[in-house]
């Protein structure tokens, strides 16, 4: 049985989706059938109006998400990918509006680089890096890089944006390791937020660093096949 708080979130999820969808569906349908008829600030207005509410709409979903996370519905699963397919994946969604704002985008991996992770989760990590990269970078690149470590991979997003500020970086590792804090609160986005909240539960490490070139995301995926095997391993010897 949900508990109040859980009913007023899936309550709000429905009564906050449903209008944003409505919005972005009669503007998709103004843009395109009055494509001859609009004048440039008609069509600049609709334009916004899709952007406003795709943003919008994204936030709701991460809401939502790290809720889920949360109350424990979101279970780690055991999935083998290649990494560059992930990166792809990434940037297909991404790489456009990098592009849009004059960016360079580039990823580098090897192309049969294996892992064994929740592929949905690292997907998520990965994707609200690089579009923290995307949004606060006004020139130069974003870049992903992906590398074998031990019993896993390592993954970089690096941009060439002004830096994340280091009170940021602090309260981004509080989510990572759920530490409450007394600290005044900052605006930390909630794309931060999950990304915390994802590193956690993946049993990954991030390690952020920051300076005039740029910012720069480490992380450090575990294998889950071979920590798996580990456990099993050190079992079998207790």
């Amino acid at each position: 049985m949900k508990t109040l708080p859980e009913q007023l979130l899936s309550g709000l999820s429905h009564e906050l989706r449903t209008p944003l969808n409505v919005i972005m569906g009669y503007s998709a349908i103004l843009r395109e059938e009055g494509e001859d008829n609009l004048s440039k600030e008609q069509r600049l207005a609709l334009d916004r109006i899709q952007s406003s509410s795709s943003s919008l709409l994204a936030y709701v979903e991460t809401i939502f998400y790290m809720a889920e996370l949360d109350r424990g519905l979101m279970p780690l699963t055991r999935d083998a990918v290649r990494v560059s397919d992930l990166l792809a994946r990434v940037g297909a969604e991404l790489a456009p509006r990098a592009r849009a704002k004059g960016l360079a985008w580039r990823f580098d991996a090897p192309a049969e680089l294996p892992l064994v992770t929740d592929e949905d989760k690292l997907v998520r990590l990965v994707r609200t890096l690089a579009d923290n990269a995307v949004r606060h970078t006004t020139e130069g690149e974003v870049v992903l890089v992906a590398r074998p470590a031990a019993s896993g991979v390592t993954l970089e997003v690096r941009d060439s944006g002004p830096g994340i500020d280091p009170e940021l970086i602090v309260e981004t590792e509080d989510v990572i390791a759920g530490r409450a804090t007394t600290r005044p609160p900052r605006l930390l986005g909630f794309g931060l937020r999950l990304a915390g909240r994802l590193v956690r539960i993946l049993g990954a490490s991030l390690t952020m660093a920051a300076g005039p070139q740029g910012t720069t995301c480490h992380l450090v995926v575990p294998d889950l096949a071979a920590a798996e095997s580990g456990r099993t391993a050190q079992a079998a010897t207790a």
